[in-house]
């Protein structure tokens, strides 16, 4: 679903630079210059949610019935935490991989000026 509202995104971006915009000053050029439009913002926030998601799935890939919700996966690396008796280096890979996509997807959705 978060693939198909980012294409959605995209198609709508692309309708707006290429036919609302062709005959405006600037064109396409200045529409795609233009980087805090909501629709762009939208699509970077989702692309973003998107990569969280999958990182968060990857850690229940070998238990597919719990992959349907992205908190499981979530919570599988605190029952791994858990089960492993609360040894923190069995979970920093998961973590270190949450924390990095995380802080590589929050700046893609900042509003420009």
């Amino acid at each position: 679903m978060l693939g198909t509202m980012h294409v959605a995104g995209s198609i709508k971006i692309m309708i707006d630079a290429f036919v609302t915009f062709a005959d405006r000053p600037g064109g396409p050029a200045a529409f795609f210059a233009n980087k805090g439009k909501p629709i762009k913002l939208f699509r970077m926030a989702v692309s973003a949610l998107s990569i969280l998601v999958g990182d968060g799935l990857v850690v229940c890939y070998h238990t597919p019935s719990l992959s349907i919700s992205p908190l499981l996966s979530y919570i599988q690396i605190y029952r791994c935490f858990i089960i492993w008796s609360r040894n923190w280096w069995i979970v920093a890979g998961p973590i270190a991989s949450m924390v990095a996509t995380f802080s590589k997807s929050v700046p893609n959705c900042r509003v420009w000026s």
